[in-house]
């Protein structure tokens, strides 16, 4: 369902982090139970190692949390001209290796969800004023048509997002739905790749983390 992760952290060295540190020295009791058993302590072992893995999980719903609401930020910053793919990539990079050093505290959430509010509803605005304006639309109805269609359209993307944001799940989809409407004021019945900015946010996420096991951890937070 794509639910942000709740809880409120002080900034620290990230749990992420420690147990990367530690999660190597305690696998070997998870990938080889026999072995494992003939040692002292094996089932303590075990269920530290499976603790540690529960925690790493839950920090990198709260990670994913984050980088989804900086990703989506980014796009609306390349589709409106301000940024360029390439950069957009590194920086989501750096910040998601920042966060898995240090994590990030409640107010820097909170500044960021309002940052990515006003970002679309700008990105909204200029949807609309496309609407208002263009004579590009797609063939296979009068241009009348398409404009009554695209501004109703663009009512529902905007209803759909603020229910999403008020209960805290990812907008992903109702983004994805205005870059069609975009793509019809530029004469697109398919946005192309260089209007669909939002595509492929998954994979962006889990590439920026760039360890296997917590592409991992981040793919089942993906799932949940």
């Amino acid at each position: 369902m794509n639910t942000f992760g709740p809880g409120r952290v002080e900034r620290s060295r990230s749990k992420i982090v420690v147990g990367i540190l530690t999660v190597g020295i305690f696998m070997s009791a998870l990938l080889f139970p026999a072995a494992a058993q003939q040692q002292p302590g094996a089932a303590d072992l075990q269920g530290f190692a499976q603790s540690l893995l529960a925690q790493m999980s839950g920090e990198m719903v709260r990670l994913r949390t984050y980088l989804i609401f900086y990703d989506q930020i980014n796009r609306v910053h390349i589709a409106t001209g301000q940024m360029k793919a390439s950069e957009a990539d590194t920086k989501l990079q750096q910040k998601s290796q920042e966060l898995l050093q240090t994590s990030y505290v409640e107010p820097e959430l909170d500044r960021l969800i309002n940052e990515h509010r006003r970002e679309v509803d700008a990105y909204f605005a200029k949807i609309e004023q496309g609407i208002s304006t263009t004579r590009r639309w797609p063939k296979g109805a009068q241009a009348s048509e398409y404009k009554a269609r695209a501004k109703s359209e663009l009512q529902s993307v905007r209803r759909e997002y603020e229910a999403r944001m008020t209960q805290m799940l990812d907008p992903l989809q109702a983004l994805e739905r205005a870059t069609t409407v975009l793509g019809w004021t530029m004469g697109h019945a398919t946005p192309p790749a260089s209007i669909n900015v939002f595509a492929g946010q998954q994979a962006r996420i889990a590439a920026a983390v760039q360890n296997p096991l917590l592409q991992s951890l981040l793919n089942a937070a993906a799932m949940a």
